[in-house]
């Protein structure tokens, strides 16, 4: 059989798409082989050579589905054979991505629209983590960097996004070392990589965060749905007063702004720590579609509300509350807090909304369940790390069934718990208030990549049409 089922791709170029899944796949969490990312695009570029638009998409779908069902083979648990519907949506971006190559392919020349590339894939990402009803930005490809300190550093200039478009870049560069034919090209190309690794390293060289005089003591409580155990974690051992206490996401099931009687329990344990709580719950709303907003709760250490932030981001496809609207920062213990409940970090708007407003540490309530497989727990912990580099602040995050983390603003973590168990960490957090790159310029980058590529994608029909319908 020559043809692969005739989907126009040989049994050798399907050995192609697969081992650029396989090789996306070992360089993310869990796997972490991160290196394997500069060379995973090469062969997938190599079989888009000479393809047909309807042939790149079909090749796209095939690549995108053995990435997906590899990695997010967790989702099999939750959503049952149902499952293999999400791999073949989010796949359907893949596929987008191959379409649209082509097109440019056919109207510009194979090597045009590999320089082109990094661009489609950004715009094409951005659109699949950030910008429709179903938004997962779980496996962006940045996120595959996450052990190599020089690349995971160049979040705090051009964002998770612009990492995608540096490893793409690298990819369609070996791609001109290999298929290139002119000496000058492949030298120039190696050059460019070489630029890219120096560039890379010299603006992380001093990994060193930024100090401060300013520090506040916080403490992290994991335990999952078990309230009265993350108030008796919270006073398990000594703590200074006007510490940060934070519990997980839906850490009790209830309204203390509601309940008075669930507000005195509360009040009970802040006479005994004289600290100021976080404490993720619900607020119920007669009139909302899902009845309750998913919050947290900031209480001061004199047992008076602070206020609450909304979940911005609730899962789809669960209750998980109304949305919320806002980008409000707390005054808290000392510290000017942001907050995000648990998805709200998979994304990077709030975190950096926030430190816009003034946040100098960020919080995050998470609900990661204690069934969940571990490449689940793994995947979505290291999301986490990203905002913090981006933002340049101290990001603490206290999961349910773990695993809660202490990150510093370069993105090492400093503390960690398993992602089972009942656990709290301690830890003196430097206040931070120089605003990154990224926050105040770079989150504007992946919006002038999609208007940049939408102009290119355009012209490229118009040119093939004209081709096909006007030229004699």
């Amino acid at each position: 059989m020559n043809k692969f089922f005739k989907f126009g791709i040989s049994l050798k170029e399907l050995l192609l798409l697969v081992i650029t899944g396989g090789l996306v796949v070992y360089s993310m969490p869990v796997y972490s082989f991160s290196f394997c990312i500069f060379f995973s695009f090469v062969p997938l570029f190599l079989v888009l050579k000479n393809k047909s638009v309807i042939v790149s998409f079909r090749i796209g779908l095939i690549t995108g589905f053995i990435t997906y069902s590899i990695l997010l083979s967790w989702l099999y648990l939750i959503f049952g054979s149902i499952s293999i519907i999400f791999f073949v949506v989010l796949s359907l971006f893949s596929g987008l991505f191959c379409l649209c190559f082509s097109l440019v392919r056919i109207s510009m020349g194979y090597w045009l629209a590999l320089i082109f590339s990094p661009l489609l894939w950004v715009s094409i990402e951005y659109l699949k983590s950030e910008q429709w009803a179903l938004r997962f930005g779980w496996m962006s490809l940045g996120y595959s960097v996450h052990n190599i300190e020089i690349f995971m550093g160049l979040a705090k200039y051009i964002g998770i996004y612009g990492i995608s478009f540096v490893l793409i870049l690298i990819n369609i560069l070996l791609v001109f070392i290999i298929s290139g034919k002119k000496i000058l090209i492949k030298s120039i190309s190696l050059f460019l990589i070489i630029t890219i690794f120096l560039t890379a390293y010299i603006l992380n060289k001093n990994k060193n965060p930024e100090t401060s005089s300013r520090n506040v003591y916080c403490r992290l409580v994991q335990t999952e749905n078990d309230f009265k155990k993350c108030l008796e974690l919270s006073v398990s051992k000594p703590i200074p007063e006007d510490s940060i206490i934070v519990f997980p996401e839906y850490s009790i099931w209830d309204s203390p702004i509601q309940n008075q009687l669930l507000k005195r329990e509360i009040d009970g344990f802040i006479d005994k720590t004289k600290s100021n709580y976080i404490i993720g719950c619900l607020y119920f709303e007669k009139n909302k579609k899902n009845f309750f907003n998913n919050i947290a709760l900031l209480i001061s250490n004199k047992k008076e509300f602070i206020g609450k932030y909304q979940k911005h981001h609730p899962i789809p496809f669960f209750i998980d509350g109304e949305a919320g609207t806002d980008y409000p920062v707390f005054k808290i213990g000392g510290a000017t807090a942001g907050v995000g409940v648990c998805f709200d970090y998979d994304f990077e708007d709030v975190s950096r909304k926030t430190v816009q407003k003034g946040a100098e540490i960020l919080f995050n309530p998470t609900y990661d369940a204690q069934n969940w497989w571990y490449i689940q727990h793994i995947q979505h912990s290291f999301l986490l790390p990203f905002r913090a580099v981006e933002t340049g602040r101290y990001a603490l995050r206290a999961a349910s069934s773990g695993i809660s983390l202490v990150i510093s603003p370069n993105g090492k973590i400093l503390k960690q718990t398993d992602y089972t168990g009942e656990y709290i960490l301690d830890f003196k957090i430097p206040l931070l208030t120089t605003k990154t790159f990224y926050v105040k310029y770079g989150y504007i980058l992946p919006f002038l990549i999609q208007s940049l590529t939408v102009i290119i994608v355009i012209i490229s029909v118009f040119k093939i049409l004209y081709s096909k319908f006007f030229r004699d």
